[in-house]
């Protein structure tokens, strides 16, 4: 029998066999494909920053780092490395684009570093993230406007606390505005001991 040329099948499982033990050779010898190692290695620096004491130097590490970050995950752990290393406000341009960013785990991180902050546009990005389509950091911004009490946390957590549509994010809206002394604050707490929710109304009641 003469020679059959193979079909074009085989030749498909062979160029897919060849390709499997490019990246099996590759990844033993260290060299893996264009950005698998290099993102490993950047989520292993960055939580190490994110462990490291406090120090100056691991501030400017992690704000070095972020501002060449593209990786979701990577950018969530160094923007709260950068809020637990440098609580003050010259980080806040950093945290205020954070608050913006397309990922959930990113804003989160922002809502929890811009609690540290002592300033009125902290204070502003808190109120503004309580609009965010993620539950979870709505609830993180209403838990960190705790220590800023003012006419903006109150209005913002306000509104939260009638209108949102998670039980966990009114019931902490509500948490955060009993400790307010303001009467604007007592008023809305009063008002949440009739929500609809257990939850929100146990809040409103221990508040």
């Amino acid at each position: 029998m003469g020679y059959q040329r193979p079909t074009a099948s085989l030749f498909a499982r062979v160029r897919a066999c060849a390709r499997m033990s490019l990246i099996a050779s590759l990844v033993l010898g260290g060299a893996a494909l264009p950005g698998f190692a290099d993102r490993t290695s950047r989520l292993a620096d960055a939580r190490a920053l994110a462990a490291a004491p406090q120090s100056g130097a691991s501030a400017d590490q992690a704000h070095a780092a972020l501002r060449r970050e593209t990786d979701p995950e990577v950018k969530a752990i160094l923007v709260g490395a950068l809020g637990r290393h440098r609580p003050d406000v010259s980080i806040l341009p950093d945290l205020q684009a954070a608050a913006q960013d397309p990922s959930p785990a990113v804003r989160l991180e922002a809502a929890a570093a811009l609690g540290r902050l002592q300033a009125p546009a902290a204070v502003a990005a808190l109120a503004g993230l309580l609009s965010d389509p993620n539950a979870d950091v709505r609830q993180m911004a209403a838990m960190r406007l705790r220590a800023h009490e003012s006419d903006t946390a109150i209005e913002a957590l306000a509104a939260a606390a009638s209108a949102d549509v998670s039980a966990a994010v009114r019931a902490e809206a509500v948490r955060t505005l009993g400790t307010f002394k303001a009467v604007k604050a007592k008023d809305a707490v009063k008002k949440a001991g009739s929500d609809k929710d257990a939850e929100v109304r146990r809040a409103a009641q221990g508040a």
